[in-house]
């Protein structure tokens, strides 16, 4: 058989030297970085390489034989082992798509077209797979392997299109901090835009100098030319001193969506005056309410029964576990509001985590898609904390590197229920199999349909009740309930992964709710002798308690008697709110757009105020300052010179290409006459337009007339006001003239 293969080799390099020694392994393959033209001597197999910069790479095979009917196959992976990949991004990111049925080495085959009589095979290997890549932050150049299985001889081209490597790799990539240096009015300078590396900042362009700037973003073209009409630019964002221009995350990931290059822009910073584009992250706000700051691997130290103090994260926080110094029950209460009481019912806006006992102490996990669930409500830089503990306490915040599936899941804990999406088969949920192992499993749902569930031991996987990875699956009917018994879940021992989870996904085709039922017992820690109460108010309103009346924040204890007769201490943490001041919205927009404030529209420059409450009711100014820029020149503006009256000009045979305007309200008033010294007719043109051909009957004209040689022609009121429906919206008509010898034309 060895024999076979090696000689099969032989025939199929045999042709060119380079053959010889390049393309008959992975290891050792023909690069295609241009094009590339090469033989096949009878059925073998050539491998290739090139890289994702190079698409799109069209493969064009001419077979010897004039009837081929067979295609050669062609496979394409990024390394020699499928499945084995020295990036830990890329091996993560295929490892994901193959779980949902998208499965590597990626498999093709030309398709069949007639040349000349003959048949031959073509295929191109689009930019997709490159755009895709990027969308998951894989930007840079992955080198690609091409496996070749050829039935017949003939020869083989490779054409990449070089345009993407080319302005990647000659264009300045743009990091968050770097600061570009701008020439005035350069229209040719272009950088790269990394928005799929900016996607979870907040961050903003700043301006340092005399003038403004626009920023262009373009996508596909990197020497694009700035002009409004221009298909390759996307979009553009003026920036003035002291006014950056912010983008938030929400707004970048749409501008990853809306781009077919995966996220990856353009750009080019044209400012009438030399200046300095800072692009930066936003700096973090002040937090609110005397908050305090909590640090990774900095303990803070919590009390007996206090749920008055009140503490913050920063909302780019990630995966984190938070670990405590004893066995007590803990719980910790996050929303993205500071003035929040736990006594106040859950609800989207909050979530809450319970610390789980390991060994000697206590720990919440929240993973990386639960840490986005929590942040993604986020109103300014942080999210709130306030914790409830039995006893005196430390609590720390670590990173929790996790693994793949822990990161894109969310916990479900015994007894709770959650709400299940329509539709949300990609939606991924784990279970912590201590906290159900030797007891059955009771499974409810509340909605008006039919409920998929499969649980399984890994995180992403097909669902179909028969896929090896599932370890139940249950079809659970409307408003009804599913078991699990014991026997089953104790089964599952061997498929728990490393971190102790199995894992759920559902599919219903509408919203319902779910509780996963246990009868594992839980040791319930007693409630506290004592109770916390927190209650705002604005600033100069008397809070009564009690019949007492309070106008200051502090903490006021009173005692009750409890139901058991025993003593009951309630503490009452009253939070004075700061007399809010007034909230001013500085706002500068285009011309001719407008700017919703306060359900009122606005569309020019103006000051205005209203009295507003805020979130406790408490009154408040709002006060808006607009700006409505002004209106920026057309194209046709640009490049024409403005005719006035009382004007003088020398014409010639190269004066046709030059592009007069006229301010139609003036000329119309008063009327012109044109005077001219040139031995020949001068030959005047008035269009609508400044694109367009010298010539009577051109359909942008609506006027034409000639000045005789050495004389005058009046443009009267009346002939221009029968032009008044063809001025352009700057209010000007558009003039060329046409003469073959040199002379002077005076408008009076």
């Amino acid at each position: 058989m060895k024999k076979i293969v090696s000689f099969l080799i032989a025939i199929c390099i045999s042709s060119t030297p380079l053959l010889a020694q390049l393309g008959v392994s992975c290891e050792n393959p023909i690069r295609v970085d241009s094009n590339y033209v090469g033989r096949a001597e009878g059925a073998c197999t050539l491998w290739y390489t090139a890289y994702t910069y190079d698409l799109p790479l069209n493969v064009h095979f001419i077979p010897d034989a004039e009837d081929s009917r067979v295609s050669p196959e062609i496979e394409v992976d990024f390394s020699c082992v499928p499945g084995q990949y020295d990036d830990p991004a890329l091996d993560s990111l295929l490892t994901t798509v193959e779980d949902f049925g998208l499965s590597f080495p990626l498999e093709f085959r030309g398709n069949l077209i007639t040349s000349s009589g003959k048949n031959e095979w073509q295929l191109s290997i689009n930019e997709s797979y490159r755009e895709h890549l990027a969308e998951y932050g894989i930007t840079y150049n992955l080198q690609a392997f091409v496996k070749v299985k050829y039935h017949e001889s003939g020869t083989i081209t490779f054409k990449p299109d070089t345009s993407f490597a080319h302005c990647v790799e000659n264009t300045p990539y743009v990091k968050l901090g770097d600061t570009l240096e701008v020439s005035a009015n350069d229209v040719e300078t272009a950088y790269v835009f990394p928005f799929t590396d900016w996607q979870n900042d907040s961050i903003r362009f700043v301006w340092i100098g005399d003038q403004g700037a626009r920023i262009y973003l373009a996508v596909s073209d990197c020497e694009f030319v700035v002009e409004d009409n221009n298909g390759f630019i996307w979009t553009n964002y003026d920036v003035i001193a002291g006014s950056p221009k912010k983008l938030y995350p929400s707004q970048i990931k749409e501008a990853i969506k809306e781009n077919k290059s995966g996220g990856l822009y353009y750009a080019k910073v044209v400012a009438p005056s030399a200046g300095r584009l800072v692009v930066e992250k936003i700096p973090m706000s002040q937090a609110q309410g005397g908050a305090i700051l909590m640090e990774k691997d900095k303990p803070i130290y919590l009390t007996a029964g206090d749920t008055s103090t009140l503490y913050c994260f920063p909302r780019t926080w990630k995966g984190t576990y938070f670990t405590s110094s004893s066995t007590s029950e803990i719980k910790m209460y996050t929303s993205p509001s500071y003035d929040f009481g736990i006594a106040q019912s859950n609800g989207a806006w909050r979530r809450v985590f319970v610390f789980d006992v390991e060994n000697t102490h206590r720990s919440a996990y929240v993973s990386d898609n639960e840490m986005q669930l929590v942040t993604e409500k986020a109103i300014d830089d942080y999210i709130y904390v306030r914790f409830v503990c039995d006893a005196k306490t430390t609590i720390v915040a670590k990173d929790w590197e996790q693994s793949h599936c822990v990161s894109k899941s969310t916990l479900i804990r015994p007894n709770a229920s959650f709400s299940v999406l329509a539709r949300s088969s990609n939606t991924i949920y784990r279970l912590k199999y201590s906290d159900w192992n030797g007891y059955p499993i009771t499974i409810k749902w509340g909605g008006s349909v039919t409920l998929p569930v499969y649980i399984a031991d890994r995180c992403e996987f097909t669902l179909s009740p028969t896929n090896a990875s599932v370890l139940q699956y249950a079809s659970i009917s409307r408003k009804s309930s599913f078991k699990i018994a014991a026997s089953a879940v104790d089964n599952w021992a061997s498929r728990v992964d490393e971190d102790g989870f199995i894992y759920v996904r559902f599919n219903p085709t509408n919203q319902g709710s779910v509780t996963f039922e246990t009868e594992k017992p839980v040791v319930v820690t007693p409630d506290p002798v004592y109770t916390t109460l927190t209650d705002t108010v604005c600033y100069g309103v008397t809070y009564e308690w009690n019949d007492q009346k309070y106008t200051t924040s502090g903490e006021y204890s009173q005692t009750f008697t409890a139901a058991n007769g025993a003593d009951s201490v309630v503490t009452l943490t009253l939070v004075v709110l700061p007399e809010v001041k007034p909230v001013v919205t500085e706002q500068t927009i285009e011309y001719g757009k407008s700017f919703e404030w306060n359900n009122k529209v606005y569309t020019q420059s103006t000051t205005d105020t209203v009295t507003l409450q805020n979130e406790h009711g408490c009154d408040y100014l709002a006060i808006l300052k607009l700006t409505v820029l002004d209106k920026p020149a057309s194209p046709c503006v640009l490049k024409s010179i403005e005719l006035k009256i009382n004007d003088q000009l020398t014409l010639n045979l190269d004066s046709a290409f030059t592009i007069y305007r006229i301010n139609y309200s003036e000329w119309v008033a008063t009327g012109a006459t044109l005077t001219w010294t040139g031995v020949e007719p001068l030959h005047t043109f008035v269009a609508e337009t400044c694109e367009f051909a010298v010539a009577p009957y051109n359909k942008y004209v609506h006027a034409y007339v000639s000045v005789p040689a050495e004389g005058a022609l009046a443009m009267t009121k009346a002939m221009l006001a029968d032009m008044a429906e063809f001025v352009d919206e700057d209010g000007y008509l558009y003039v060329r003239f046409l003469t073959e010898q040199e002379g002077v034309l005076t408008v009076k």
